[in-house]
């Protein structure tokens, strides 16, 4: 399974590269590559990423134990299954703002607060 995962994300990266290539080329014929490459979201979290909209509030539990949030989501790319994330945090002194980017299928749990 690992290296089945493997071979479609080079595949997505290869096609995804011969994508820009045709539209640094200017050709047309990009948008009938994008549509063969396989979608990563399928279910779990992934498909949780993909009806967010930008600017709500999440947190979210990677299935190492670690969390993120509350955080800002960004936006979703459900050829990768990137979600990005971004968390602001202030001191006394200074602010500082991280920009996260969240695999959606190491993610366990997204937690959504209405606001």
């Amino acid at each position: 399974m690992i290296y089945l995962e493997s071979t479609r994300h080079q595949l997505i990266r290869e096609l995804g590269a011969l994508a820009s290539t045709l539209t640094g080329a200017g050709l047309s014929a990009t948008k009938h590559i994008w549509d063969l490459l396989p979608e990563i979201c399928e279910e779990g979290a992934c498909s949780v990423f993909e009806k967010l909209f930008p600017g709500q509030q999440v947190s979210v539990l990677l299935d190492s134990g670690d969390s993120i949030g509350p955080a800002t989501f960004v936006r979703f790319n459900k050829m990768t299954g990137i979600a990005t994330l971004s968390q602001t945090i202030s001191t006394s002194t200074s602010q500082m703002t991280n920009i996260i980017k969240v695999d959606c299928r190491k993610t366990e749990a997204v937690t959504i607060y209405n606001v």
